[in-house]
């Protein structure tokens, strides 16, 4: 023994003092310590076992390595996981599977993802990007979609507000000739079509709003399956969560106009034959 080192040679060592052991094998327990100061170096023969694990009376525990930080509930679970050398954060579900993780650059979540501040919910980033069942939709508190956005077209479900400008929900927005192939004169009787449309009138369930006139869109299905959505959203595990129709206004609109079309070329040919009539008559 000397002023710098302390060399104890036996089988076990045990300081009863401060409830401080350490045996043969290296292993150290202790109880009730305060390390003050200095600096604390903990390392292992192998950096997959964790260097330095805390564990609770209710059996929940923390393991500290040198690649990351570890946390486990009372049942022995993996909860949550810091990445030092990747910059992630992990947490996990009751079966250990990552549900979210953040990283440098992004938040991945398995499921349902929200921000919330003071009863608000807000994201800011240079874009946003979302794929869930190829649309991306935003609901309400009561779960009911207000708009969606997906590879056909935004589909509101009611009267939106663009700087001032009202836009009433419309189906498809892009009409864009570039977006289409095929393209020839529509051979349908619009006439046929508009006749076999029926017009209700009804209340809404929800809030008992009457309205005085409007479609049934499984009716319009009927009809043409272009008039109307079904919105059938599923979960991962294939349990429908949403199922609801709804009606395409852009359709139904082109439907309306060419009616008018065949109307007019209609009230033209009456209109030529009223006129030769007249002049036969006249002469």
């Amino acid at each position: 023994m000397n002023g710098k080192e302390i060399n104890l040679t036996s089988d076990d060592i045990t300081i009863q003092s401060n409830k401080l052991n350490v045996d043969k094998q290296g292993n150290l327990t202790c109880s009730n310590a305060n390390i003050i100061g200095g600096e604390i170096n903990l390392s292992s023969s192998s950096d997959d076992i964790p260097k330095f694990t805390v564990t609770s009376t209710s059996g929940t525990k923390m393991q500290i390595s040198s690649g990351a930080i570890l946390g486990y509930n009372n049942s022995g679970n993996l909860k949550i996981k810091v990445w030092s050398n990747l910059g992630a954060i992990s947490m996990y579900d009751t079966n250990s599977n990552i549900y979210t993780n953040y990283t440098h650059g992004a938040i991945t979540c398995r499921d349902n993802f929200d921000i919330t501040s003071n009863g608000k919910t807000s994201i800011n980033a240079d874009s946003i990007e979302a794929k869930v069942n190829g649309y991306f939709r935003v609901i309400n508190s009561s779960n009911n979609e207000i708009i969606a956005f997906g590879d056909t077209g935004i589909f509101p479900h009611r009267t939106i507000d663009m700087q001032g400008e009202n836009i009433i929900n419309a189906g498809n927005v892009s009409s864009d000739r570039r977006l289409k192939k095929d393209i020839q004169e529509t051979e349908i009787s619009a006439i046929d079509r508009i006749m076999q449309i029926q017009h209700k009138q009804f209340a809404w369930k929800k809030d008992n709003t009457k309205e005085e006139i409007g479609y049934i869109a499984q009716e319009l299905e009927q009809i043409d399956p272009n008039y109307v959505r079904h919105n059938i959203i599923k979960d991962e595990d294939g349990n429908i969560t949403s199922d609801n129709y709804e009606v395409r206004i852009l359709p139904l609109l082109s439907t309306a106009t060419k009616a008018i079309q065949e109307q007019q070329k209609i009230i033209e040919e009456l209109k030529n034959r009223i006129e030769k009539l007249e002049s036969d008559f006249k002469g």
